[in-house]
């Protein structure tokens, strides 16, 4: 019996609904009080154990593995194509979210220039170790990413497929999570007790399978099957992501940054992205505010059927003799 995609029960529109207005405000609520209460801002690591944690554990990767789930059996999400559609939101936030990663771009060049010239490293295994290597990798990609996604922002402006054209560009994203989980990996520290660390690894690695699958179905390469990854995975990415990086805004704007892990900053770049999945898992469930521009073939002028001939015209002359 198939399964996937096959259940027409499950509704994907009011689970979005849900994780967006119901999940989303209470988990990130408990992450605030965690982070304030039983993390070491200078450290990351837990300070004591605390219901908050296992709260907060519950929410996000339960909530997480119930939307794949729940993704990969509903019918809804059969078909899904994230282009084209003319949308005012999601050209702001595409637009928003590929500025930043221009300008993430050149935080992440300057960070390897300064890893260079302050640890002095030389050899490739020494660029890699240090972490400098994976800073150069995501300067490249958050450059590539984004121009691919101003690109996007465009074609959600037009309701054009413009982005769709650039194949190549749609692997960017892509390629500047693995980056960045690289960087991750090269740090020497336990995941499971730094809080930070542990849900940004399970974001990226729900940002990789939902950029991938953004790239294949708005291309068209190798997408047969692919469309429930766009809310199977950007749906956890983006509540993963804004789960972390709201409490941060809200220290950042109380003057408390003292909170904050200096390894693990606030990101508007995150926080544009998080607003970004969600926004379009919304508008992929529901009728786009407008009709795609795509300019539809006019048909051919029909020709003028020839008459045809009377009855009467077939009927043999009769002769009468005489």
């Amino acid at each position: 019996m198939k399964l996937k995609n096959n259940v027409a029960a499950l509704k994907l529109s009011p689970l979005v609904k849900i994780v967006s207005w119901v999940l989303l405000p209470l988990a990130a609520v408990l992450r605030f009080l965690q982070v304030n209460t039983v993390v070491d801002a200078s450290t990351g690591f837990y300070i004591q154990s605390s219901p908050l944690t296992w709260a907060v554990n519950v929410l996000l990767i339960g909530g997480a593995l119930a939307v794949m789930i729940y993704s990969y059996l509903s019918k809804d999400a059969e078909a899904l194509q994230p282009l084209p559609y003319r949308n005012i939101g999601l050209f702001v936030l595409s637009l928003l979210f590929g500025v930043l990663l221009l300008l993430n771009a050149v935080k992440s060049l300057d960070g390897f220039s300064s890893a260079i010239a302050g640890l002095g490293v030389r050899s490739v295994k020494e660029m890699m170790s240090s972490g400098a290597l994976p800073l150069l990798f995501q300067a490249v990609f958050a450059l590539l990413s984004g121009v691919y996604f101003i690109f996007v922002a465009v074609s959600y402006k037009k309701g054009s497929l413009l982005a769709s054209k650039h194949r190549f560009l749609a692997l960017a994203p892509t390629a500047w999570i693995a980056s960045r989980l690289l960087h991750m990996f090269v740090r020497k520290i336990a995941f499971t007790r730094v809080s930070d660390l542990f849900f940004e690894l399970l974001a990226c690695v729900c940002m990789i399978l939902f950029f991938l699958a953004f790239a294949q179905t708005a291309s068209g390469v190798y997408s047969t099957g692919m469309s429930w990854r766009l809310v199977g995975f950007g749906l956890p990415a983006g509540l993963l992501m804004l789960v972390l990086q709201l409490p941060r805004l809200v220290f950042v704007i109380m003057g408390s940054g003292s909170h904050i892990n200096e390894n693990h900053p606030f990101s508007p770049t995150d926080v544009f992205f998080g607003l970004f999945a969600l926004a379009l898992c919304l508008v992929l469930l529901r009728a786009p505010l407008e009709e795609p521009a795509v300019p539809e073939k006019k048909a051919a002028p029909q020709q003028k059927a020839a008459p045809e001939e009377s009855t009467y015209d077939k009927i043999p002359p009769v002769s009468y003799g005489g």
